[in-house]
């Protein structure tokens, strides 16, 4: 009688179907666990930022003798994007930044018959919190409208009130200067926003480029736009005055950037051809780019950022907003112009200095 055969059984089908359906049913429970991890912790830091704001808010009260008043009234009087006397630091990480929205708001007013400050503000998660002066921390529910008067009026303020807000989703806003990390900048560009004459911002050093200023696009205003004419690659320098230029020291430029063309465009910055980055720009897109090099030496030939367009025959590219600091932080545009800056000389002629805000 010969050996037995030894018989091997694979998985069938069913079997395979049957695995495949558990680990997915397993991914799906790990993926929406992290993300419930995720979203507590969002809302943590927010509630955790409200105390810390309030704390902020009852110090100041203490020495002024009065609650401190927003940057605006409930009648638009004033300036919404200042909160005077008041300076905090997010957690930034935490708050929701959608495309055209807000997440920081600060009440002020009476609710009833007692005088009273409120923050409210967003979490990524979507859960919007409150802290009340007299109430504590609360989570808003229900429908409102997410502007001044919907939110001071969820809380409770009714007109006339104050109020300020933090963050705004417009690449030239954002986090506003009572919203900062607490350290003094200084934007090196003389001229960052593009305004008037090119002098002291780009200059052009090849002749086929085309400058036509304060052009509106895509509901921004006061942008720089850099024609090309097809004849091939083309540079713009941007100028900084020498003294403000530490030899070997590291600098970071940012530049808004938008693209009204019809086909992507492709540039290039770089300090004199020292580490060159690339960076494109799909039609109708609009984004800030972020570029940091340093030099051994800067002298009076590299002591310019280069900007170069790298293809032939692109059109449309819109440059404003130009910044240069020292460091690698990535900071938020701002000039003398901003709230809580100042021109260290003529507006727009000249360097300015502020709430460096990431």
């Amino acid at each position: 009688m010969g050996k037995a055969q030894k018989r091997t059984h694979a998985f069938t089908i069913v079997e395979l179907l049957i695995v495949i359906v558990v680990i997915g049913i397993l991914a799906a429970i790990v993926i929406v666990g992290y993300g419930a991890v995720i979203n507590n912790a969002n809302d943590a830091s927010i509630k955790a930022d409200l105390v810390k704001f309030s704390d902020v808010v009852n110090l100041k009260t203490l020495d002024n003798q009065v609650i401190p008043p927003g940057g605006a009234t409930s009648s638009l009087a004033g300036d919404s994007t200042q909160l005077p006397g008041v300076q905090i630091q997010p957690t930034y990480g935490a708050y929701d930044i959608k495309i055209n929205t807000t997440n920081l708001y600060y009440c002020n007013g009476y609710i009833g018959a007692t005088n009273e400050f409120a923050f409210v503000a967003k979490s990524k998660s979507g859960k919007i919190f409150a802290y009340q002066s007299q109430k504590g921390i609360s989570e808003l529910t229900g429908a409102f409208t997410w502007d001044y008067s919907g939110i001071c009026g969820k809380v409770g303020f009714v007109s006339p009130f104050t109020w300020s807000y933090g963050y705004y989703s417009d690449p030239g806003y954002q986090w506003y200067s009572w919203t900062y990390n607490g350290s003094q900048t200084k934007n090196l560009v003389l001229n960052p926003k593009g305004v008037g004459s090119t002098t002291g911002w780009f200059s052009p050093i090849v002749g086929t480029v085309t400058v036509t200023p304060n052009v509106s696009w895509n509901g921004r205003t006061n942008w720089y736009k850099y024609v090309w004419d097809g004849t091939g690659a083309s540079t713009v320098r941007l100028n900084l005055n020498l003294s403000d230029l530490t030899n070997g020291a590291t600098y970071t430029s940012s530049i808004l950037v938008g693209n009204n063309g019809s086909s992507t465009v492709t540039f290039t910055m770089d300090w004199s051809d020292n580490n060159v980055t690339t960076f494109s720009v799909a039609p109708n897109e609009m984004k800030r780019v972020y570029f940091s090099s340093s030099r051994s030496t800067y002298d009076s030939t590299f002591r310019f950022l280069d900007f170069n367009l790298t293809s032939s025959a692109s059109t449309g590219l819109l440059v404003s907003d130009a910044m240069v600091t020292a460091g690698t932080d990535q900071y938020l545009y701002r000039d003398g112009s901003s709230p809580g800056w100042t021109w260290n000389g003529t507006a727009y002629a000249s360097t300015s200095s502020g709430a460096g805000q990431k």
